[in-house]
């Protein structure tokens, strides 16, 4: 039997992990059986071998991506393994959910197989801020994410449009439970032991920031927004062994969230085993900067602030002299004009793209 795999996400619940194991064993992974292909669209996987890259985000985004894809490769023996997490939400909202099982079953597959992983909401709620802090450049208040989270939603929605599909097998983990166990919940839905499977070469993958590096993120990302994952990115990569700070609101605003997804949860949970459901636990306040507590930067910390800092300013200072070194004319009306918008005809200086 040749299968489709395709592993979901969601985010947050040790994809980047799952990921980096994934490529680490490609030659493994074929050894039986199955193919688990390079990401189309980078040259060198190990630019990101700390933080993560699944190979299935292009595959995720139509069916007509997809089935490009399934047509293009090799059926092999066992199945193709494709991850992202895009695929999670496309999917839970997709207009035609049986479309993904005939395409699979059009490209000579006998059956989709679907890796899900959820996290109880307290914990997942608090880490999506940190990830929205560290890589979407974002500034709003935790207490407005824990407001507008309804990713419990977006599961039984899922569920309710692929469990009951003949071709379709859905193998769902709470990561809350199983954290440590990843290479473990792998392995079973690939019918492999995990000893068959190599650890990844980075130690912790797409780790959290501790507070002080939350502080210093956020005032970046007031200042240039997305841009500012330069330094996240930096951190992460460079110190992985780092132990991150979760940051959770008062208990009043978690518990409000609780209330809130109730209904959700209930209806999940009736379907979920035991082992894997929701726990609606409250977490201690945690604040990114209490008052009585000292907030410090550790010198390597500091080393890698400073080096990417430092090679940004140094390019935008070149960038700045290499301007001032265009050669400038004026017409006769007075306009101001660089050599190269005279080579191309403009009436116009060239215009920066927004920001």
């Amino acid at each position: 039997m040749s299968r489709l795999l395709l592993h979901i996400g969601h985010s947050k619940t040790g994809t980047s992990f799952l990921q980096a194991l994934l490529r680490e064993n490609r030659s493994v992974l074929a050894r039986h059986g199955y193919d688990y292909p390079p990401p189309s669209w980078q040259e060198n996987e190990e630019d990101n071998a700390e933080i993560g890259q699944g190979n299935g985000l292009v595959a995720a985004q139509t069916p007509k991506a997809m089935q490009a894809l399934l047509l293009d490769r090799p059926r092999p023996d066992r199945g193709l393994i494709l991850s992202s997490e895009e695929f999670f939400p496309q999917l839970a909202t997709a207009s035609d959910p049986e479309r993904l099982g005939q395409l699979a079953i059009e490209a000579g597959y006998d059956k989709v197989s679907i890796l899900l992983a959820i996290r109880d909401p307290v914990s997942h709620a608090a880490s999506l801020w940190m990830q929205y802090v560290k890589r979407a450049g974002g500034t709003a208040p935790l207490e407005r994410f824990f407001e507008l989270y309804t990713v419990p939603d977006l599961v039984l929605r899922f569920l309710d449009a692929y469990d009951d599909q003949l071709n379709v097998s859905i193998k769902l983990f709470n990561y809350s439970r199983h954290k440590a166990h990843l290479t473990d919940r792998l392995a079973d839905w690939l019918g492999l032991e995990a000893q068959d499977l190599n650890a990844p070469r980075a130690p912790r993958i797409n780790r959290g920031l501790t507070r002080a590096e939350t502080e210093l993120q956020l005032a970046l990302n007031t200042e240039i927004g997305r841009r500012g994952r330069i330094l996240s990115d930096a951190l992460c990569s460079a110190l992985p062994e780092v132990t991150a700070h979760a940051a959770y609101p008062a208990k009043c605003v978690q518990a409000a969230m609780l209330d809130r997804l109730s209904p959700t949860l209930g209806r999940l949970n009736s379907r979920l085993e035991p082992d894997e459901r929701y726990q609606d636990t409250l977490h201690e306040p945690m604040t990114l900067l209490p008052q009585n507590e000292t907030n410090f930067l550790s010198q390597h910390q500091l080393r890698v602030v400073g080096s990417v800092l430092g090679h940004e300013i140094r390019n935008l200072l070149k960038s700045k002299v290499d301007s001032a070194r265009e050669t400038l004319y004026e017409s006769l009306d007075g306009t101001v004009f660089t050599a190269e918008n005279s080579i191309k005809g403009s009436t116009e200086p060239e215009r920066g793209g927004q920001p």
